[in-house]
């Protein structure tokens, strides 16, 4: 299982492509730190607004990790044109609506990750 960053090309754009996915407790929250740098560093060395597509499938999120993921988006927030998540239900839609509210983030929950790709290039 592969948890870096990926950097995907569809309908000719780039997208960023984050696996939490079957994360959870202080595994999630160190995978979270590192792409919360990675991140920065993409964006510190770009003024275009980036593509982002997140995949939380089977992952569980502690207090610490929603805290960091809140900042994380808030600060890359001006980078960032869109972005898409899979594997949110329940509960946690409404955790990402208030990560939006706080990020004012163009951000889509979607079913799979080719509907989220299609979704992201439209």
């Amino acid at each position: 299982m592969n948890k870096n960053i990926e950097i995907i090309e569809y309908n000719n754009k780039k997208i960023i492509y984050s696996d939490y996915s079957n994360l959870g407790g202080n595994q999630f929250l160190d995978y979270v730190r590192s792409h919360y740098s990675a991140h920065r560093k993409i964006f510190e060395n770009s003024n275009e607004k980036f593509l982002i597509l997140t995949n939380v499938e089977n992952a569980f999120a502690n207090r610490e990790v929603m805290k960091l993921l809140k900042d994380s988006v808030k600060h890359n927030s001006p980078h960032i044109s869109k972005s898409a998540v899979i594997g949110i239900a329940g509960v946690q839609k409404l955790l990402l609506n208030s990560i939006n509210l706080f990020s004012k983030v163009n951000s889509k929950v979607c079913d799979n990750r080719e509907e989220a790709l299609k979704w992201l290039t439209e």
